[in-house]
């Protein structure tokens, strides 16, 4: 579907710095697929040392606007723990106070140099906060974005006064889930437009078998995958606790688990500790161009969260053709159909995750069945064709979806 050229400016706090960053690209993604169906996009940005200032990146034009000197000290974002940062050193507080004050700025000044239709800020704050900002001078639209941390996250009293300020400010406001809309509407209740972000069906598809990861692993049985950071809010303990209960019950199995972060070692000690050594393999943090070997050898993707607000990991395995078990929170359950592209269990239930994963492995039919289905159906909600045309109708100022 083409649509009148409208322009529109996206400001975000992640975005790739160059072509081969690994830095979540959802919103390049989203900004490609709308400018490809006929809006005129461009990207606003926090600059990043050795980043070009500006660019052109797949069509889209990219603007990283600069908050600190030299480059080496812009580094709020990208580099992770932001909000540790500022709460423990004074001089993030001041370089927290210089970004919001130049994306603000250039933000202005973007709106106006490029005749901008609409802003489409990613995030409460500050991107948020900045367009209302910048909208009471210009009177330009603004479409907010929320992905879930802005709500979830910074929960003090001033915070949530301005979240709901931009809230209450924007013109449309989308969310990515369900979950994040109740969020929403406990800080400040008005209409949401629920549209998840996607994933790339062509990047993440069924492929051959790795027989590279099948060798290194020794991958003969049953293959379990989880990916995502070893953080207490991802669950993994409780996964780990589900295959101590299969290998106790003499299951053939082996377990993946991707990633890495502060509770690596309390689980590796936990794995030895109950002799899963065997069974349970640690293959630390993977480059995302390589998470499709992975998929190509799992039976089933594990993810036992205690939180997601949507959980684009879940509808990467589903699009791999890899059914899902997860648990029943957040944007989780807008993605796994029970008992159609996998299974839903309460969080923290490590015997529910062990039934669930049991009944998978002793019923074969069942799992061709869920692996079948897995991708068309992720694939009706989550392709950034379907995506992007509900995106260009909320940006161009129609009728609500």
């Amino acid at each position: 579907m083409k649509t009148k050229e409208k322009k529109v400016l996206i400001t975000t706090s992640t975005y790739p710095r160059w072509r081969s960053d690994n830095t979540p690209a959802f919103v390049k993604q989203l900004a490609q697929s709308v400018n490809r169906k006929g809006m005129k996009v461009s990207i606003l940005a926090p600059h990043y040392k050795r980043a070009k200032r500006n660019e052109v990146m797949s069509g889209v034009d990219v603007k990283r606007y600069r908050y600190a000197f030299p480059a080496r000290q812009q580094n709020i974002t990208y580099d992770g723990g932001g909000v540790y940062k500022i709460s423990k050193s004074f001089s993030y507080i001041v370089k927290l106070v210089c970004l919001v004050a130049s994306l603000t700025f250039n933000t202005f000044w973007l709106s106006i140099k490029n005749r901008v239709d609409v802003i489409n800020p990613h995030w409460i704050v500050p991107q948020g906060f900045a367009a209302v900002i910048v909208k009471f001078f210009t009177r330009k639209r603004v479409v907010l974005t929320v992905h879930g941390s802005d709500v979830f996250s910074l929960t003090g009293k001033t915070m949530t006064k301005i979240k709901r300020f931009v809230l209450k400010n924007s013109d449309e406001v989308c969310v990515n889930s369900k979950a994040t809309e109740s969020a929403c509407i406990s800080i400040y209740k008005r209409e949401y437009t629920v549209i998840p972000m996607g994933v790339d069906f062509e990047i993440f598809k069924p492929v051959k078998r790795s027989t590279q990861l099948a060798n290194r692993y020794k991958l003969s049985e049953f293959t379990i995958l989880f990916v995502g950071r070893l953080v207490e809010v991802k669950g993994v303990e409780y996964l780990i606790e589900a295959l101590s209960k299969l290998s106790k019950d003499e299951i053939h199995f082996k377990a993946l688990i991707v990633g890495d972060g502060p509770l690596k070692p309390e689980l590796e000690s936990y794995v030895a500790n109950n002799d899963l050594n065997s069974k349970v393999e640690f293959c630390g943090w993977v480059d995302k161009s390589k998470l499709e070997e992975y998929y190509s050898v799992a039976d089933v993707f594990v993810g036992p969260s205690l939180q997601e607000a949507q959980g684009i990991v879940f509808v990467e395995a589903l699009a791999t053709g890899t059914p899902v078990v997860a648990s029943r929170v957040g944007g989780i359950i807008d993605i796994v159909t029970e008992g159609k592209n996998g299974y839903l269990v309460p969080a923290k239930s490590s015997r529910l995750l062990y039934e669930k994963l049991k009944l998978i492995i002793d019923d074969k039919d069942l799992l061709k069945k869920l692996s079948k289905s897995s991708r068309q159906e992720a694939k009706k909600k989550f392709s950034w064709d379907v995506v992007s045309e509900k995106y260009i109708k909320i940006l161009s100022g129609g009728n609500k979806l």
